[in-house]
């Protein structure tokens, strides 16, 4: 509230005035204006809740000019009550004094004390109401989280800790009843606290004799489904989308379509088989029968391709692509042969013959071929900004990509062209469906939401993830049920995605020569913007831009943290991680050789590159750090169990 400072310099200027109306009229003894300031104040006081109680430092005896004066005023107040309590009173000072006198000069300065007994106890009382609100508000949320937790958890632990109990004892019943082995507990009451610990114990035994049976999944509902699969692990037949295939064919078909290979290769397979692999140096013929050995005569090929497509069809639809790609330095025919055989390396390397289903496969190499069918070099933003067709027809979204798609399957719509012409109707929507999502996935902007993504993953399940790092028997199981087969679309995405920006994980002899590529590509736009009059991008000025400085950032900060979050799910890619960080030392060199930075520079340079190449350390390390420790631990297993037996040898002869 301004106003009691406002009536405090009032007071002041007030009182200075009656002095000197007193020091120009020397028959003057006494003056009333002084008083008529301080009415003023009690009357504006007088309709708030609050008003002053006394005054300091306004005498109202003084000398001026030899003569003893009288300036009443201060007095008005000192007949008020003042408050019973200390924190009820404000004093507010004045900062100056307009005349010196008593009270006022040498560092003391007037001031008007302020009765606040009334706003006080209204704030008090406001307090205990607000006070009353939150505890009641606190009762109401405690009441009603307390039904909704019962509705949401309480209740449906309740069913399925019945389902648990009802299925696991006709389990037991039905494995102790076929051993012929007594059930000393099968009267036994339980409360909820003791019912987890004796059905675990229970299951245990069940999976101790090695009894195989089968569950009626189809006849329970979803909490005994979840008891059955999450709980116990029942193991049901798996659907198309994890392996086995209710269509596949028949041993004796897949032995005739896989006994005869279709590629002629002139080059060597083991080449073909190691990230060593250059689709630059290839000739077109190479090319073609490189493609049609991933696609037919490898292991993965044999399983999924010879099912859903011919090698004539097949050479037609690539023949076909291989026009519909441009003669652009990257986004061409290799760069789309060069994914294929990126995404062909990576399902083997992750074993995904064992959690995806063969059309998934098949489909992701199909994508992976067609991705950047139509490509002119011109990124998406670009698109946008200039307002082209592509802009247009998809509405700002992903253009390219959804170009790509739309160019893949009107290739296919040519039956001499049908990628899919063997698949039956599921088979040709789900290859529909991995198609496309995967293409679309390939458009950057779904980048740092992926590395997101798959990161959080990591983070759930870092433990599953850890132990199957090393393992390939209980813990990888878990982890290809518990982390790989609950979002297989994810998996797929991320595959082709990864395969789309691995340049920096080949060889640094294949990662220059795409980069050089690439940035060609860059600077053949960053022209055309500079010609339409519109900002050239940072990464397509060919005036400002350093090549080798740009693969740094490129690698730091997009495709590292990919590809340490893929690796992470994926122990077994860990090879590509290294050979990342050794590209980015390399790719410091050539900068300093070009650029010719300060040692500063060249110093936060050096750390980042450190950085990449400690977490690639690392990953390289880990399959054999986490086998070791799973050794440690069997082998302390082993030495326990040893003396236990030992223990009850000595037993049986003390017997």
């Amino acid at each position: 509230d301004l106003s009691m400072r406002s009536w405090g310099q009032r007071l002041e200027i007030a009182y200075s005035d009656a002095i000197d109306e007193l020091d120009a009229n020397s028959s003057l003894i006494e003056t009333h204006s002084f008083q008529s300031t301080v009415e003023d104040m009690l009357v504006f006081y007088s309709t708030l809740d609050y008003s002053p109680f006394d005054l300091e430092g306004f005498p109202e005896t003084l000398v001026v000019a030899g003569r003893v004066v009288q300036v009443p005023g201060q007095s008005l107040l000192s007949t008020l009550k003042s408050p019973e309590r200390m924190q009820n009173g404000l004093k507010v000072s004045l900062e100056s004094c307009e005349v010196e006198r008593a009270g006022c000069g040498s560092g003391e300065f007037p001031a008007i004390y302020f009765d606040f007994r009334v706003p006080n106890t209204l704030e008090v009382i406001s307090d205990f109401i607000l006070i009353f609100l939150i505890i009641f508000g606190m009762v109401i949320v405690s009441f009603d989280l307390t039904r909704t937790l019962n509705l949401l958890l309480v209740k449906p632990m309740e069913r399925m800790l019945g389902v648990l109990h009802t299925y696991a004892s006709s389990i037991l019943d039905t494995v102790l009843t076929a051993n012929k082995i007594p059930n000393p507990e099968a009267d036994k009451e339980y409360i909820e606290t003791d019912l987890l610990e004796d059905l675990l114990r229970k299951l245990a035994h069940v999976a101790q004799l090695s009894t195989h049976f089968k569950v009626d999944m189809e006849g329970l509902d979803n909490e005994g489904k979840g008891v059955m699969l999450e709980m116990m692990h029942v193991q049901i037949s798996r659907s198309k989308s994890i392996g086995v295939e209710t269509n596949a064919p028949s041993i004796k078909t897949l032995h005739s379509l896989s006994s005869h290979r279709v590629a002629s290769l002139t080059i060597n397979e083991d080449h073909v088989n190691s990230w060593e692999f250059d689709v630059l140096g290839l000739t077109a013929a190479e090319l073609s029968q490189a493609l049609l050995h991933i696609f037919f005569d490898s292991s993965l090929g044999s399983k999924t391709t010879r099912r859903f497509v011919t090698p004539e069809i097949f050479t037609c639809f690539a023949d076909a692509a291989r026009e519909n790609y441009l003669a652009m330095p990257y986004h061409c025919y290799l760069h789309a042969c060069d994914v294929v055989h990126t995404s062909w390396r990576v399902l083997s390397q992750v074993q995904a013959d064992r959690w995806l289903s063969a059309i998934d496969q098949y489909a992701l190499l199909v994508a992976a071929l067609s991705h950047d069918m139509g490509h002119f070099g011109r990124a998406n933003p670009f698109l946008v900004e200039t307002k082209h067709e592509l802009a247009l027809r998809y509405n700002d979204s992903s253009p390219l990509e959804n170009m790509h798609c739309a160019k893949l399957f009107e290739l296919a719509s040519d039956p001499k062209r049908d990628m899919f012409a063997l698949a039956d109707k599921d088979d040709r929507k789900q290859a529909r469906k991995v198609c496309i999502g995967t293409i679309l996935h390939t458009d950057n902007v779904h980048h740092m939401e992926m590395v997101r993504d798959i990161s959080t993953i990591y983070e759930v399940n870092s433990e599953l993830c850890e132990m199957a790092a090393g393992s390939s028997g209980e813990a990888y199981s878990r982890y290809l049920q518990d982390v790989l087969q609950k979002d297989t679309m994810k998996w797929l995405q991320l595959f082709l995605h990864f395969a789309d920006v691995s340049n920096p994980t080949k060889p640094f002899r294949i990662c220059k020569a795409w980069a050089w590529r690439v940035i060609d590509e860059f600077f053949d736009q960053g022209d055309e913007e500079r010609r339409l009059g519109l900002p050239v991008g940072m990464l397509n000025d060919r005036e400002k831009v350093n090549k080798p400085g740009s693969q740094h950032g490129f690698i730091n900060f997009m495709v590292a943290p990919l590809v340490f979050a893929t690796v992470r799910l994926f122990p077994t890619l860990h090879p590509m991680s290294t050979q990342m960080a050794y590209n980015l030392e390399e790719w410091r060199e050539l900068w300093v050789q070009d650029a010719n930075p300060s040692q500063q520079d060249i110093t936060k340079r050096e750390e980042e590159v450190g950085r990449i190449r400690d977490t690639a350390d690392d990953l390289a390390v880990r399959p054999e750090r986490v086998l070791a420790a799973y050794s440690n631990r069997r082998s302390s297993v082993s030495r326990g169990s040893t003396r236990i037996r030992n223990s009850m040898s000595n037993l049986g002869h003390i017997q």
